[in-house]
């Protein structure tokens, strides 16, 4: 549907204002640009122009950029593609130069069979790469040059045959006539298509050129000219919002000056022109603001001298409360002096309980470690008896002992002294048996002495063990006696014992007790102490409050003042407006009270 025009439209806000005429034919847009900037147009709308427009030079400079760099890419490859025709033109006839010298020495030269086998083999080689060079020349479109290229390689595949049949003349015959002609067409075609691939790389290179020059001066004229449009329109666009914005600043001065009437004189109803409708209802605004702003304030004085009043009430009630309190915490600080020396006192006879229990036990330990050396004692000493005993017997036994070697002694002297006497009747022939009597005799004598010795030592030894026997038997019934004391010590300690170890609990309890009060106590103390520190933090707070409120009160009345004075208003009357009248200068100090007055 062909666009006629835009025109202006009550109902649709953003284009109420559009005076450009868009005419559409054949495909163009023809714009009114005298309408465009015209100052009956929307300064918004001249914004939005510019930006689209900015965004529209970019997007054209970006395609032409993007379209010669695809040009350059295209220019680029097609040179690469000649060069490398060319550089595979020139590696061809090395290859081809290579293959005629080879096929020279095959034919023409003097070799045996192994040189003449490896050469055959060379030019299979050879034939092989031509075959691939045929392949690449008519890719490259030259058919002429492929046509002789084919008539070349079937002339050496049959000079190869005859070769390799030992047909060296007809080989020789096929080179000279037909193969070495067409060598040297060959390679007259050959120059002729480099040389045509070499013109066609430079007028390639030329034209590449003149078409880079053609794109850069294109791309600077663009920019150029975008830029250039750009400047135009912002310019235009810039000046017209500083007339604009001087209006507005005229009118915010005399608003700032009390002018709340002022009003912006527009031509357009554009951006600025929402701009001065806004101050125009702002300044209304400020007028009703201040109005409500006289009656908070009024409200706000009565609330803060109600708040003076009160906090006073307060103060009093709470400096009443502190001094019951500070009497109640010197109570509290002599009972926990009562309860502190109460309780060091229980202290004091716990630690001794404890002593005495302690010692009670140490006695009872030691009467228990001594019945039990007595006990220790016992033992040995029934063992000491018993070995008195053994050896007042084994005294007896050695007595009755004694006897009979007492008796064999006297015996052996009686045998002795009657050896002699039969030794005196023999005469000479029993002179050895009188020694031998002789010497029976003196040992008789000397068995007898010892006995005798003997039997002293073992009576004094009977009479020292009877003795001992009888000590013993003393220490005994002394060890029995003891043990039976220290039996009846024991027990009288551990009834002490028991007593102390009451008289401790009893103590422990006592003292816990005293611990728990004092505990109480303390706290209480600490309690009425914190409650000391709030109470005067509070009234410093009240104290504060009221400060506090009474300077808000008089700023209150300060910014009535100032109010009045910038409304051009009498104070009174804006302070009080029915006839309603208050003693400023009646307002107390903090320590004060405040006094109102009305009607």
């Amino acid at each position: 549907m062909p666009l006629r025009g835009l025109r202006r439209k009550s109902s649709q806000p953003y284009y109420r204002d559009l005076m450009c005429r868009v005419v559409w034919t054949k495909k163009l847009f023809l714009i009114d640009w005298y309408t465009l900037m015209s100052r009956r147009w929307h300064l918004s709308l001249r914004i939005n122009v510019l930006r689209w427009f900015a965004i529209g030079a970019i997007v054209v400079v970006t395609l032409l950029a993007l379209l010669a760099l695809y040009a350059l890419n295209v220019h680029l490859q097609r040179e690469t593609s000649a060069q490398r025709s060319i550089d595979r033109l020139y590696g061809s006839e090395l290859l081809f130069d290579e293959l005629v010298s080879e096929t020279h020495l095959l034919v023409a030269g003097r070799c045996d069979t192994a040189c003449t086998l490896e050469r055959t083999a060379n030019l299979y080689r050879l034939s092989t790469k031509v075959d691939r060079i045929g392949g690449v020349i008519s890719n490259q479109a030259l058919p002429t040059l492929g046509l002789t290229l084919s008539k070349v390689n079937s002339r050496l595949n049959s000079v190869v045959n005859l070769v390799e049949r030992g047909h060296i003349h007809t080989a020789r015959y096929v080179y000279y006539n037909h193969l070495r002609p067409l060598f040297k067409v060959l390679r007259m075609r050959w120059a002729r298509a480099i040389t045509s691939e070499k013109r066609v790389l430079s007028r390639q290179t030329s034209s590449s050129a003149g078409f880079y020059d053609w794109m850069f001066w294109t791309l600077i004229f663009a920019g150029f000219l975008a830029i250039s449009v750009i400047w135009f329109l912002g310019s235009f666009t810039v000046r017209r919002i500083e007339q604009h914005l001087k209006r507005v600043e005229s009118a915010i001065r005399s608003i700032v000056d009390g002018k709340y009437m002022a009003t912006l004189p527009l031509e357009t109803v554009n951006t600025v022109g929402g701009i001065a409708d806004a101050m125009n209802m702002l300044a209304d605004q400020l007028q009703r603001m201040s109005l409500k702003t006289s009656s908070a304030i009024r409200l706000q004085i009565c609330e803060s001298q109600n708040i003076v009043a009160e906090t006073s009430g307060l103060s009093e009630r709470m400096t009443f409360c502190r001094d019951h309190l500070v009497s109640i915490n010197a109570s509290l600080g002599e009972i926990v002096e009562t309860v502190e020396r109460d309780f060091h006192l229980v202290e004091e006879f716990a630690s001794g309980v404890l002593q005495a229990k302690a010692l009670t036990e140490s006695n009872s330990d030691v009467c228990n470690n001594t019945i039990d050396t007595i006990r220790a004692f016992e033992q040995p000493v029934e063992h000491i008896a018993g070995s008195i005993a053994h050896i007042v017997a084994a005294s007896e036994h050695i007595d009755s002992i004694i006897g009979v070697i007492q008796e064999i002694a006297r015996q052996t002297h009686m045998l002795g002294l009657n050896a002699a006497i039969e030794a005196a009747r023999a005469g000479e022939s029993g002179w050895g048996f009188a020694v031998v009597a002789d010497e029976v005799r003196e040992l008789a004598i000397k068995t007898r002495g010892a006995t005798d010795d003997i039997c002293l030592w073992v009576q004094k030894v009977h009479s020292q063990t009877v003795s001992a026997s009888s000590y013993v038997a003393e220490f005994r019934s002394l060890i029995h006696g003891r043990i039976k004391d220290g039996q009846a010590d024991s027990e009288r300690v551990e009834m002490l014992s028991s007593a102390m170890a009451d008289l401790f609990d009893g103590a422990s309890g006592l003292s816990s007790t005293a611990r728990s009060r004092l505990s109480l106590t303390s706290r209480i103390n600490d309690d009425m102490r914190n409650v000391l520190e709030c109470l005067n933090k509070t009234e410093e707070i009240i104290q504060c409050t009221r400060a506090k409120a009474t300077a808000v009160m008089r700023s209150e009345l300060k910014l009535c003042e100032y109010l009045a004075q910038f409304l051009d208003i009498n104070y009174p009357n804006l302070l009080y407006p029915k006839s309603e009248t208050v003693m400023l200068d009646t307002i107390s100090e903090p320590g004060e009270e405040a006094v109102q007055s009305g009607n």
